[in-house]
């Protein structure tokens, strides 16, 4: 629709850099296929992916401290002991940053309430 007028940008921001900001979020969004759940995670965390498609997965505190790294190939279940088993306390209620990387270049990152 064509206006009389020029409206007024919502954001306040020029154009261009409006633009910028949209392919930001969508990064942000994280479109992947690869899928991690249930959100919150009670003593399984599973993960999905294609399958025959390797794909490596990290698990991080607020803090960047990495508490598990482990592989997998189209699925898997991470359990939450084996995570404490590796000189880690895990608290209910805490936040972990997971990352999950495929040898076909998909990346998604998700935070879970553990």
């Amino acid at each position: 629709m064509e206006y009389p007028f020029e409206l007024p940008n919502p954001t306040g921001l020029r154009s261009d850099l409006n633009e910028e900001l949209e392919l930001s979020s969508n990064f942000l969004n994280d479109v992947s296929d690869i899928e991690i759940f249930p959100n919150p995670v009670n003593d399984r965390l599973s993960l999905s992916y294609k399958p025959g498609v390797a794909c490596q997965v990290q698990l991080f505190n607020l803090n960047g401290e990495r508490l598990h790294v482990s592989e997998f190939i189209g699925s898997a279940s991470i359990l939450r002991e084996s995570i404490q088993n590796q000189n880690t306390a895990l608290h209910k209620g805490q936040i972990l940053i997971v990352k999950v990387v495929a040898e076909d270049g998909q990346i998604r990152t998700a935070k879970l309430l553990f």
